[in-house]
């Protein structure tokens, strides 16, 4: 009666030698029943798990590759420091599956306290509820420090954006499912990363982008062409850039994938245009060879002409007296037809009559 009259709570247990005797004797003692009603809950098997992980410094609430066992190959993430109170309960919990809470009020913490373990314990809720709908991936390493470090409201505040993530995680398998896609393996490597929730957002963010991008692309390709398509066509390889760009996408390259599936879109949807520019500019090119050879032929044309007309010209002179030929054929008669008259200047006489007798 006396040692429960000195009844306290294990955590206002000062140092040793430091309470009233009867107040110690009592320590002692619930220390001791503790101690049994752990080990007969835990079992030797739990209780030696947690130990070991203690003495180890594993946290509590490994990620799912370590199965809460600490023995997957990946190195098990580490506790701050050794574990109080607080450290133990959520160790004895998380290695052996079983709740310590009632020996916790019972036996360890102040009044003030409890309403901590009310808080703890409907984050634990949503907390197994977040890792079930996670499936095979892990939760950000941010949402398990803040259980470890019982900062309550900062791990429910990143549960609900990892609830939001996996929102969208269903969303992007359902759209790529649509498209015929696989999803990349990012969204997952991100989201598990460091907080992962921020991070997850952009990229589910960039990957639904991406996946609009490429349907927006297989949507642009005609059921069939047309001459002017075909035309518009020639150079281009929509079909191959729009294989490239699915490839890219799965393998997680989101720029190259949304690059190549533009590429495709921008050549089907303006194929009939380019055709339409291509035929005309090949027109524009004919009519001026055409002009061109009209010139060129034109010119052969009048230089042949001229060519012509200088050979007639040529002939006509061989064959036609020059005007000073006439005069000198003249002047050669002239002389024999007057060479009776007399010279110039002379007055010419009677005819000459018959001699005088």
């Amino acid at each position: 009666d006396k040692l429960k009259a000195a009844k306290i709570p294990l955590n206002a247990w000062g140092a040793i030698g430091r309470e009233q005797g009867t107040t110690e004797d009592y320590a002692y003692v619930a220390s001791l029943d503790l101690a049994k009603a752990l080990a007969q809950r835990a079992g030797q098997d739990g209780l030696r798990a947690v130990w070991a992980a203690a003495a180890a410094g594993e946290a509590p609430y490994q990620p799912a590759s370590h199965g809460g066992s600490g023995t997957a190959s990946a190195a098990p993430e580490k506790a701050a420091g050794v574990p109080d109170w607080r450290g133990l309960l959520d160790l004895l919990e998380d290695r052996t599956g079983k709740s310590y809470d009632d020996l916790w009020r019972e036996w360890v913490v102040r009044d003030t306290e409890k309403p901590l373990l009310d808080a703890r314990r409907a984050a634990l809720t949503e907390y197994k509820a977040v890792v079930a709908l996670a499936g095979t991936w892990n939760l950000p390493r941010g949402v398990r420090d803040a259980l470890r470090a019982w900062q309550f409201p900062q791990a429910t505040q990143l549960m609900t954006g990892t609830r939001a993530v996996l929102a969208r995680r269903t969303e992007l398998e359902h759209a790529a499912t649509a498209a015929g896609l696989s999803l990349p393996a990012r969204l997952q490597t991100v989201f598990e990363t460091g907080d992962g929730v921020a991070a997850a957002n952009a990229e589910a963010d960039a990957e639904s982008s991406a996946i609009q991008t490429l349907v927006a692309a297989r949507g642009a390709r005609p059921a069939s062409s047309g001459p002017l398509e075909q035309i518009g066509l020639i150079g281009e390889t929509p079909d191959a850039d729009l294989a490239a760009a699915r490839t890219a996408f799965q393998a997680g390259d989101l720029p190259a994938a949304a690059s190549r599936a533009e590429e495709a879109r921008a050549a089907w949807v303006g194929a009939g245009e380019v055709g339409r520019n291509r035929i005309l500019v090949a027109i524009g090119l004919t009519l001026l060879v055409l002009l061109a050879l009209a010139a060129m032929t034109s010119i052969w044309r009048a230089r042949r002409r001229a060519a012509a007309a200088g050979s007639t010209g040529g002939i006509e002179a061989a064959t036609t007296p020059a005007p000073h030929s006439d005069v000198a054929a003249t002047s050669s008669v002239a002389p024999s037809a007057s060479s009776a008259a007399p010279p110039t200047g002379s007055r010419a006489g009677p005819p000459a009559g018959p001699p005088t007798a």
